[in-house]
């Protein structure tokens, strides 16, 4: 049956053409909403971020030194191949490597534990759980001021404890060799341990309780129910705990300026640290910026690892 339409007026269009070109509507309005939301934020992230990294890429290709500020003579690969011949990098590499590699590790096994015995249920938790927060709101300068004092043979609370407790006391903690990267590390963890047993707390409690209890019917053991379950569970959470630490680590530079100086010798210079000296310290900017460069590149091939194993099984 033929539809009749009256004259001078044009068809509608059917419902549901109607509607498709109303959400159609909606949706470009929804998009130039978010896009205008996000801009400022694109724009900060571009100030703060991607110009100072595109400047030090320039810089690296530079001789520019602090000592003739008005010469920026271009190099090539000069910085580079300085890089690879420095003496002094295999050492700084290996240090910061030992210093990541050792506060994350300890930091994410440390942290987790301790997010297990707070998911627990007993009398008083939840305050325990605030409390754990704190370091969390502390920054890094007054933690390096707070922990060199502590350690302070002479003076610090930690000398005095055993002492009186009658273990025996090192001489120095900062600058004995064999404890000067140690002492770092647990200081670290400080801030670290929390910051991990957090997410994973809260990664724990957001987790179904059935397979749980359906376990422990079965007679799996806590550690058992642990490893298959909980672990699992929590797997995600735990991958970006563990690359925001590894980043901060690779980025810390107050425990080294401020505790150790970055001795006793060049025991305690991470690759960060030995940014600063040779940019700062020795005026060498273009050569700092080849080292900055680096371990941006390095931390890009960190994080990549640990996503990629992040993901096995």
């Amino acid at each position: 049956m033929a539809t009749t339409v009256r004259p001078g007026r044009a068809p509608q269009p059917p419902a549901a053409q109607q509607w498709g070109q109303t959400g159609s509507r909606q949706r470009r309005r929804s998009r130039r909403f978010f896009v205008l939301a996000a801009a400022p934020a694109v724009v900060v992230v571009a100030a703060t971020i991607l110009v100072p990294l595109i400047v030090s890429v320039g810089l690296s290709f530079t001789g520019y030194s602090i000592d003739i500020p008005d010469n920026l003579p271009f190099v090539g690969l000069r910085n580079y191949r300085q890089l690879i011949s420095d003496p002094q990098v295999p050492g700084v590499l290996l240090h910061t490597l030992e210093y990541v590699i050792g506060s994350v590790a300890a930091e994410t096994v440390v942290g987790t534990g301790i997010a297990v015995l707070l998911a627990s249920r007993f009398s008083g938790v939840r305050p325990l759980r605030v409390i754990y927060m704190l370091p969390l709101m502390v920054s890094w300068v007054p933690v390096a001021i707070t922990w060199r004092a502590l350690l302070d043979p002479q003076s610090g609370w930690v000398a005095a404890t055993l002492t009186a407790t009658g273990l025996p006391t090192p001489a120095s903690w900062l600058g004995d060799p064999h404890l000067a990267m140690i002492t770092l590390i647990a200081t670290d963890m400080w801030v670290g341990v929390p910051f991990i047993a957090i997410l994973s707390l809260t990664a724990i409690l957001s987790l179904p309780v059935d397979p749980e209890e359906a376990a422990m019917v079965d007679g799996a053991s806590r550690f058992q129910i642990f490893r298959h379950i909980t672990l699992p569970g929590i797997k995600p959470v735990l991958v970006i705990a563990v690359v925001f630490r590894m980043v901060d680590t690779f980025r810390q530079f107050a425990l080294m300026d401020l505790m150790t100086g970055g001795g006793p010798g060049t025991r305690t210079t991470v690759l960060n640290y030995y940014t600063y000296l040779t940019t700062f310290q020795y005026g060498q900017v273009g050569y700092g910026a080849a080292l900055a460069v680096a371990m941006v590149l390095i931390m890009i091939i960190a994080v990549t690892l640990v996503f990629i194993f992040g993901r096995r099984r």
